[in-house]
């Protein structure tokens, strides 16, 4: 998903890559000071603004879209503020499941921290389309409309659901069905994590149906 929001039909991308004169530029005019001031110590806002500063816009409707969309940020701040803090919760999240460790050396330590990373996720993803949903009315530029009726529609709830199934089928309260095949010296080899099929509601074909044949390890 591109948030389309520095640009109308340019996804903005945040690398190191700057003319040949910026730095000279920035060094002469001092503005690393305002990047500081405009960043307030956040350290991808700063990247941001570095970058932003090194690609002036020329064309006037280049312009007024992103001022249109700074004027929402402006009338909403806290609405802006809440997303922007869903994100660095996500990210801290992640830094920390790897700082301690969430590929160590137990499968099913990594299998239920994965998914408790996901779950969180997902609780998150949530949060923003209900943002998305709650104050549409609220903006008025057609890059934040943009914005937020994407996030809906992506956001749906099938979407949701699909990743909800998932982390459901990923606590393999029945266990876990792999296939294989046998490989030099009766090795087992090819692994597959496979789906279960889908089981029949009729509790009574359930329960005289014939069971495929199938080995416990």
């Amino acid at each position: 998903m591109k948030a389309y929001l520095m640009y109308k039909h340019d996804d903005f991308i945040v690398d190191e890559s700057f003319p040949a004169h910026f730095t000279l530029l920035t060094k002469d005019l001092e503005l690393d000071v305002l990047f500081q001031a405009l960043s307030g110590g956040d350290d991808f806002l700063y990247s941001v603004v570095r970058k932003a500063c090194s690609q002036p816009l020329t064309e006037v409707q280049d312009i007024e879209y992103r001022q249109a969309i700074l004027r929402d940020c402006l009338y909403n701040p806290e609405i802006f503020r809440e997303f922007y803090k869903i994100v660095v919760d996500c990210l801290l999240m992640e830094k920390e499941k790897l700082h301690y460790g969430i590929f160590g050396r137990y499968p099913s330590a990594i299998l239920h921290q994965s998914i408790s990373f996901t779950r969180f996720l997902l609780d998150n993803l949530r949060k923003v389309r209900g943002i998305a949903e709650k104050n549409l009315l609220h903006v008025a530029s057609p890059g934040m409309e943009r914005l937020f009726v994407m996030i809906m529609q992506e956001l749906n709830d099938e979407y949701l659901e699909v990743i909800e199934e998932h982390l459901r089928q990923m606590t393999f309260k029945k266990g876990v069905l792999l296939s294989a095949r046998l490989g030099a010296g009766n090795r087992g080899e090819a692994y597959v994590l496979r789906q279960p099929a889908a089981e029949s509601r009729n509790w009574f074909r359930r329960l005289f149906s014939r069971k495929p044949e199938h080995y416990t390890v």
